[in-house]
This record gives C-alpha cells, structure tokens and sequence, in this order.
C-alpha cells in the first residue's frame, strides 16, 4: 500500500511537472509571438518612419531644386535689366552725340551767318567810302 502510495504520489508529481513544463513551454511560446509581433510593429514603424523621411527628403531636395531655379531665374533677370541698362545708356550716348553734331552743325550756321553779315557791313562801309569819296572829289572838281 504504502508502495502503491509512493507510486502514486510519484506520477502525480511527474504529471505536475509534465503540466508546468507544458504551461512554461505554452507561456514561452506566448512571450516570444508577443516579442515578435512587437519587433513586426517596431519594424513596420521604423520603415514607415524611414518611409516618411525619404519622402520629406526627396521634398526638402525638389524644394531646393525650386529655389535653385528660382535664384538662378533671379540672376538672368538682373542680366536682362543690366543689358537693358547698357543699352539704354548706349542710346542716350548717341543722342548725345547726335546732339553735339546738330549744335556743331548751328554754330557752324550762324557763325556763317556772322560772317555773311560782316561782309555786308564792309560793304556798306566801302560803299560808304565811295560815296564819300565822290562827293569829295565832286566837291573838289567844283571848286577847281
């Protein structure tokens, strides 16, 4: 009896343990799908995360690309208004030019003028002498 007892008691005791190992193997099991479906979760964020910063990467570099355009749109509108200028500068100089020699031109005018008139006024003053002249040779003709 007492055998039949201990024999008892003994496979109790093995089946107890049969059962915790189970549990402890079922509980093992259980931790490792929790730790994997969190390292599947961890995963899958981190890609995402590592998705969002590609994009925002990929934006960040078009928007600099945008800018560069822009900067370089600024630069070509500087050079338009530069050569604008010049050649705004370049027509003034003509003009000016132009301006000259049409001045050039009336000084020439009126100093021929000046010259035509001072020919006039010798003339009149010759005329003058002439006649001057005869009235005092007539004058001088009368009285011998």
């Amino acid at each position: 009896q007492q055998q039949q007892q201990q024999q008892l008691q003994q496979q109790q005791q093995q089946m107890q343990q049969r059962d915790d190992k189970r549990e402890k193997e079922k509980s093992r099991r259980e931790k490792d799908k929790e730790a994997s479906k969190d390292k599947a979760k961890e995963s899958k964020s981190d890609s995402k995360r590592a998705k969002d910063k590609a994009k925002k990467d990929k934006e960040r570099e078009k928007e600099q690309e945008k800018e560069k355009e822009r900067e370089k749109e600024k630069e070509k509108e500087k050079d338009r208004a530069k050569e604008k200028e010049k050649s705004k500068d370049k027509e003034k100089k003509k003009d000016r030019e132009k301006d000259k020699e049409k001045n050039k031109a009336k000084e020439k005018d009126k100093e021929r003028e000046r010259e035509k008139e001072r020919e006039r006024e010798r003339e009149r003053e010759r005329e003058k002498a002439a006649a001057a002249k005869a009235a005092a040779d007539a004058e001088a003709a009368q009285a011998a």
